[in-house]
């Protein structure tokens, strides 16, 4: 067509056409017919199939190649149909609908006249492309139409070469087609935003598959960017069988993301040996036959490879969703390459990214996860086969584990009236092959395990070689083992145990205490418990129907109690401890005489019958085995009332009432129960305390709540350890009696009137008898003034020493206002409320301070330098002594005259007196004394006080002689000579006694000649005249006084100086 066939043009023919069939060698522009007007190009229509070996066949926008019977094949040649605009379309010759009605080609010798515009579904062969010696074939078409083919496209190009596809089909349609949309083989492809199948047809309009593409070749896909399989935004419609299948993924990058699939026939997406994959993002509805009687799932990813997450990335299976498929879900085995979050249909995921129909996981074989895995409250892990083994931790919470024909939970897969890929009936009208024990081989964890409220179910068992924590949950109908930890410890907590096939849990080498508590243990084939070197705790479990032993132990200390022991009993080594537990008749323990095996109830009131062997014995045992109590009652002090509510006689007054239970055996510490009273309208005990043995709680008790009288306390409800139900009961206990009285008081009262009244305190007296009671640290005095300012006191009083011995005390009242009446009780807080004091008692305090009188005049007279003393008291303007003024008075010579008052001058008043002693002056005189205050009062005189002189006791010149004289001259001034106190007061009362005067020094032949010598006192005085000396000398002379009786002096003058 390059240079034979070429130029041919014309018009009015019945079929303005070049019709054709067969092979092109060289590269073909397809041109379109049409019967227009004028000389124009013929068009192609061909009548069979067309081969391109190894040219180029290029269809422009707008183009329609029409064909019947055959293929358009391109071996080793390549397709051109890019570019945009119009539609390029490819279809039957019959097809005469929208845009293929410009082609024109029937009726005709083509086509019939009855079969012209009615196109059928393989009408033509599709495009097919395969290689040749010349090359691989390829394609490219864009913005295309393929409608009534067999395949729309088959691709077998030969073995990969490159980084490209060797398909490229974007913006396509691919409608009805009697076999596949696309059918690729060992051929890369490349297809997005491309629609097969037809989404309003309500039938298959794709008879086979949608997308189809098989590689058997390696990728030889180094290269970055290199594309095998690439499928991104596509709509597959109405398929007859898959919507996307692929198969041969190994190696293969693979895209499978954003596509929508409906109402495909079989599989929605289904995908083999994946290991490169992006799965992101499709949604499948209304696939998998979801009506008829054999269903598939919506997707399915057979061995595959992946990283399963919640948000879509690179290289993620994620955010894949739908709804109303024959099986909404995506099934799956292989390995999931980085740790896994479960999801499960239906389930909220536990992020907001993933969408709310999200396809949840099936297994219909085993699953590696490299790493962790996750599942979450709700999660349904169904299993066809196969185990699922975890390289990290497991962490699952409120989640099922069980086969994949469970039909009781989550997505069935067998059900009235349908088979599926994964479970058949052996005939129509049996029932689906139910689960069993082993359907699938159960969970191996190669770090710590956390199962919380997690189911686990017909599979091979549970093993963990990290700790494992299971609380809460169920393992049942389990082929083998159900839990084997090796190596590390473990917790089983309230767990129920069922027909397990071989051991339930299998404990050893853990290095640490196992706990395995509250957990049943029903139709076990093998031990319940098998612990080897693996330390526990063992209580509160059940064991019925179980093999022999239900507990083995061997080489660690491992403790079992308050359990109920059924069946098979217990046989451990010589660290083995049995106790609290509940065994039946003819069920025991095996082990050593170093094991102990007290304080259990053995079945029978005898104790232990032919239930131990081995050497174990028993010393104490349980006689019942419902539990019994005592009840003992004391009083407590509670919130509002804080002092001990024991009267002396054992009476309870208001406060708490305790209780305290002590039981036979260990109980049950439960938060609701026992059921704790007293008195016929019940007040109820709350629990304050407990241990196994006792209970410790507390009750209200006052006036409203228990009458003075008895009142019985009773206790019921209480379980103790052992989880039986039917035999943990306790035997009600009580009653246990205590009287209450919750209205008496202690007693108080005034026993004496007040005194010690002052202007701001006063003293009262009061008495408290305890009748029995405790009372407050301290009662209270309360004074109130009785007129303004209204002003109150409150002091505290001292407390009784005893319940029962009565307390007289004092209290002095400080602070009060002068000249006020105050009225006053006493109040002592005590058990049942605050008991004051019958009468009103008052006070009424004496005026403030005014003024200081002297109570106590010094004497009338007093030698001079002698001690006497005085008291002044502090008054108020009526005279009364204010007592509690608390202030200094001090004391004054009104008028000294150079006399000096001697002593404590200054003192504090002592109940309203200021006493002085050893006060003195030293001057002789008449004085009074002036007393002051501070704070200052008006002050006071007393009477009068002499001072007179003391005893003589020396001689004084009171004038000295001149001191300069002329021989036998008297001299000028004369001498006069005084007899003194010690304190030189003149004795002014000696009159009688006679002075002697002499001379000293000068020449001791001179003569001292007086006019009056010896010269007389007279009121203590002696005075000379006429005195002088008859000689002069050089050396001056002193005259010299004395007297004989008193023996006093001698006293010398100053030097005189004769001449």
């Amino acid at each position: 067509f390059a240079s034979n066939v070429r130029g041919n043009v014309g018009s009015g023919n019945g079929l303005d056409a070049l019709v054709m069939d067969g092979t092109v060698s060289s590269d073909l522009t397809w041109i379109t017919p049409s019967n227009g007007s004028g000389t124009h190009p013929l068009g192609y229509l061909l009548d069979g199939g067309l081969t391109l070996d190894g040219t180029r066949l290029t269809v422009n926008p707008g183009d329609v190649a029409k064909l019947l019977g055959g293929p358009i094949t391109l071996k080793g040649g390549s397709l051109i149909a890019g570019g945009a605009g119009a539609p390029k379309i490819f279809t039957s010759l019959k097809d005469t609908a929208g845009a293929a009605a410009a082609a024109i080609s029937c009726p005709s010798v083509l086509v019939a006249s009855s079969e012209c515009g009615q196109p059928q579904a393989g009408d033509w062969g599709g495009i097919v492309i395969t290689d040749s010696a010349a090359g691989q074939g390829n394609a490219t078409l864009v913005n295309g139409l393929i409608n009534y083919a067999e395949t729309g496209i088959a691709i077998d190009s030969g073995r990969f070469a490159g980084p490209s596809p060797k398909l490229t089909v974007s913006g396509t349609t691919i409608v009805n087609a009697s076999k596949d949309g696309i059918n690729a083989f060992d051929s890369p492809i490349h297809v997005d935003s491309s629609s097969i199948g037809d989404g309003a047809a309500g039938k298959p309009s794709i008879q086979a598959h949608g997308i189809i593409a098989s590689f058997s070749s390696p990728a030889n896909c180094s290269q970055p960017g290199c594309e095998r399989l690439t499928l991104t935004g596509n709509h597959v419609y109405w398929t007859g069988k898959d919507g996307i299948v692929a198969t041969g993924l190994g190696g293969q990058p693979t895209v499978v993301s954003d596509n929508v699939v409906n109402n495909a026939g079989t599989y929605g997406i289904r995908l083999v040996g994946a290991d490169q994959l992006t799965l992101n993002h499709n949604e499948v509805n209304n696939a998998g036959a979801p009506s008829a009687g054999f269903r598939y799932p919506a997707m399915y990813l057979n061995g595959v490879k992946a990283d399963f997450e919640l948000a879509r990335g690179t290289g993620t299976v994620a955010e894949n969703h739908g709804s109303g498929n024959g099986l909404d879900g995506l099934v799956m085995h292989g390995e999931a390459n980085r740790p896994l979050t479960w999801l499960t249909t239906g389930v909220a995921a536990p992020v907001p990214a993933v969408p709310a129909d999200h396809f949840g996981y099936l297994l219909d074989a085993g699953l590696t996860v490299d790493g962790g895995l996750t599942t979450n409250n709700g999660d349904l892990v169904k299993v066809l086969a196969g185990p699922i083994t975890v390289s990290g931790p497991l962490t699952s919470t409120g989640t099922t584990f069980t086969s994949l024909k469970n039909a009781a939970v989550g997505t069935a897969v067998c059900g009235p009236g349908f088979d599926s890929v994964f479970s058949q009936k052996p005939s129509p009208l049996a029932p689906c092959p139910p689960p069993a024990s082993g359907d699938w081989v159960g969970i191996s964890v190669s770090g710590a395990a956390v199962l919380t409220n997690t189911t686990i179910s017909f599979d091979d068992g549970l093993t963990v070689n990290g700790p494992l924590h299971f609380a809460g949950g169920a393992m049942r109908d389990i082929e083998k083992n159900a839990i084997v930890v090796n190596g590390s410890t473990l917790s089983v907590t309230n767990v129920g145990f069922s027909r397990i096939g071989l051991d339930a849990i299998d404990s050893s080498n853990s290095g640490t205490n196992d706990t395995i508590a509250v957990n049943q243990f029903d139709h076990v084939g093998g031990v319940s418990i098998s612990l080897r070197n693996a330390p526990a705790d063992l209580a509160r479990n059940v064991f019925s129907n179980d093999a022999s032993p239900a507990i083995r132990t061997a080489g660690a200390a491992v403790t079992v109690e308050c359990s109920s022991i059924q069946s098979g009993g217990v046989s451990g080594n010589g660290s083995l401890t049995v106790k609290e537990n509940d065994f039946a008749p003819g069920v025991g323990v095996a082990a050593p005489n170093t094991a102990s095996a007290d304080n259990n109830w053995w079945g029978q009131t005898g104790g232990p019958s032919g239930q131990l062997s081995g050497g174990v014995a028993v010393t104490t045992y349980f006689t019942t085995q419902n539990p019994t109590a005592t009840i003992s009652v004391t009083g407590k002090p509670s919130t509002g009332q804080p002092l001990d509510p024991v009267k002396s006689d054992g009476s309870l007054g208001t406060g708490l009432v305790e209780a305290t239970l002590t039981f036979s055996r260990d109980m049950n510490q439960e938060t609701t129960v026992p059921l704790v009273s007293y008195a016929s309208v019940p007040v109820a005990f709350t629990r304050t305390s407990q241990t196994p043995r006792t209970w410790v709680g507390t009750a209200p008790i006052d006036s409203a709540l228990a009458a003075n009288g008895s009142h019985a306390v009773s206790a019921s409800g209480a379980h103790d350890c052992v989880p039986d139900p039917l035999h943990n009961l306790m035997t009600p206990a009580g009653p246990t009696s205590f009287t209450s009285d919750t209205t008496t008081l202690p007693n108080v009262s005034v026993n004496a009137p007040a005194d010690l009244i002052g202007a701001h305190s006063a003293r009262v007296h009061g008495r408290v008898d305890p009748n029995g009671w405790a009372t407050a640290t301290q009662g209270h005095l309360v004074l109130t003034n009785t007129a303004t300012p209204f002003d109150q006191h409150s002091y505290t009083t001292p407390v009784p020493a005893d319940r029962v011995t009565p307390l007289n005390f004092t209290v002095t009242a400080t602070g009060l206002n002068p000249s006020s009446t105050y009225n006053y009780q006493f109040q002592v807080p005590s058990v049942n409320g605050t008991a004051t004091q019958s009468t009103t008692d008052s006070v009424t305090t004496i005026g403030a301070a005014s003024k200081v009188v002297f109570t106590a005049n010094p004497p009338a007279s007093v030698v001079a330098g002698s001690p006497f003393a005085a008291a002044v008291s502090v008054e108020d303007v009526s005279g009364n002594v204010v007592i509690d003024f608390g202030g200094t008075v001090s004391l004054g010579l009104t008028v000294p005259g150079g006399a000096t008052l001697s002593g404590v001058a200054s003192t504090p008043a002592v109940n309203g007196v200021a006493s002085f002693a050893n006060l003195s002056v030293n001057k002789t005189g008449d004085y009074t004394l002036t007393a002051t205050s501070s704070p200052v009062l008006t002050a006071a005189t007393s009477g009068n006080l002499t001072i007179e002189p003391g005893a003589p006791t020396q001689l004084v010149f009171t004038r000295q002689p001149s001191s300069t004289a002329s021989t036998g001259v008297a001299f000028a001034v004369q001498p006069v000579v005084a007899v003194e106190d010690a304190l030189g007061n003149i004795v002014t009362t000696d009159d009688t006694t006679a002075v002697t005067l002499d001379r000293t020094g000068g020449d001791s032949t001179a003569v001292l000649s007086c006019s009056t010598a010896p010269a007389k006192l007279t009121k203590g005085v002696a005075s000379f005249d006429g005195c002088g000396i008859d000689k002069a000398s050089t050396t001056p002379y002193q005259l010299t006084v004395a007297t004989t009786n008193p023996a006093l002096g001698p006293v010398s003058t100053s030097p005189v100086t004769v001449s």
